[in-house]
């Protein structure tokens, strides 16, 4: 079965594809999810924050990390409501794996 892996990495789509061999298929939304729906944004919403815990300029590429720990846990429930979403949508046609650890 095809596995899908929520997994962070800066400024990549947090949606991992792989194949039954465990071969990288892509680095983007499933065919099977609408492009623009509530999937995709909630998705996007969570790259962007992810992105916003580094500093990233012309001399420094840093890991800074969350504000707060209200930040931090509302990125986590984020990242588990938009898995539930997936595993609801297209469960049964993927194994879906969460790999955010921060």
């Amino acid at each position: 079965m095809k596995v899908i892996k929520i997994r962070m990495e800066y400024s990549c789509y947090p949606m991992w594809v792989y194949n039954e061999t465990g071969e990288l298929i892509d680095n983007d939304l499933v065919e099977e999810i609408e492009v623009d729906g509530k999937i995709d944004k909630i998705l996007i919403e969570v790259q962007s924050m992810y992105d916003g815990l580094f500093e990233n300029n012309s001399t420094n590429f840093e890991f800074i990390g969350f504000r707060n720990e209200v930040d931090r846990a509302m990125f986590f429930e984020k990242i588990g409501n938009v898995i539930n979403l997936i595993k609801e949508e297209i469960g049964g046609k993927y194994i879906i794996e969460n790999e955010v650890a921060i």
